[in-house]
């Protein structure tokens, strides 16, 4: 017999139900063995969409990050995506709430400003203006089919798609990347929380 906490998707779609199932989460996360092929899958998934495809060519920007430990991991993306002639831009959090941006520098790409994580990327990496991006692959630990998402609890997210437009009036694609045991029913959903447009499962 299994826990509640192996079954967040048992959880009810409350906000108050929010840090149970982070928790719940990250947990399994932490628990799970570690797999070499996971990275060319979720690229493999990701570059497997028409709709996606569909807004890469070379010259367009793609706002991505670089996964954590326990996270579904991005680099074969971010190698994919350069590799198209994609410009991918990676995020710095700022104390205020907010994302800078700056070039994919490759294997030396941090998490910059995340707690345990270097606050700043080397001088040479210079922040830069997004723009229009054509894509945003966005951080998270749950979605629903329908693209509810439930983030790490930061907000950076939120409030970043909060200011581009929705992907049906010109802005960006919004991508999440998750493990096929999290996509949900149901999650808890508070009116400040974005969707998404699409979900990559690795």
């Amino acid at each position: 017999m299994h826990s509640e906490d192996e079954h967040p998707a048992a959880a009810p779609p409350s906000t108050d139900g929010k840090a149970e199932l982070r928790g719940a989460i990250r947990r399994r996360r932490k628990s799970a063995a570690a797999d070499p092929s996971r990275a060319r899958r979720i690229a493999d998934d990701f570059f497997s969409r028409p709709e996606v495809t569909a807004r890469l060519h070379p010259g367009v920007t793609a706002l991505c990050y670089v996964a954590l430990r326990h996270e579904p991991p991005t680099s074969a993306l971010r190698e994919r995506l350069k590799a198209a002639g994609v410009r991918v831009l990676l995020p710095i959090a700022k104390d205020d709430g907010s994302l800078s941006w700056v070039g994919d520098p490759g294997p030396q790409a941090r998490a910059w400003g995340v707690p345990g994580q270097p606050d700043q990327p080397p001088e040479k990496n210079r922040l830069v203006d997004p723009g229009n991006p054509a894509v945003v692959v966005v951080p998270a630990l749950a979605v629903t089919p329908d693209g509810h998402r439930l983030g790490q609890g930061g907000g950076y997210y939120d409030r970043l798609l909060q200011v581009l437009a929705p992907s049906d009036r010109g802005g960006p694609l919004r991508v999440a990347i998750v493990g096929s045991d999290e996509v949900l029913e149901a999650i808890p959903t508070e009116p400040h929380d974005a969707k998404v447009d699409v979900v990559v499962v690795g």
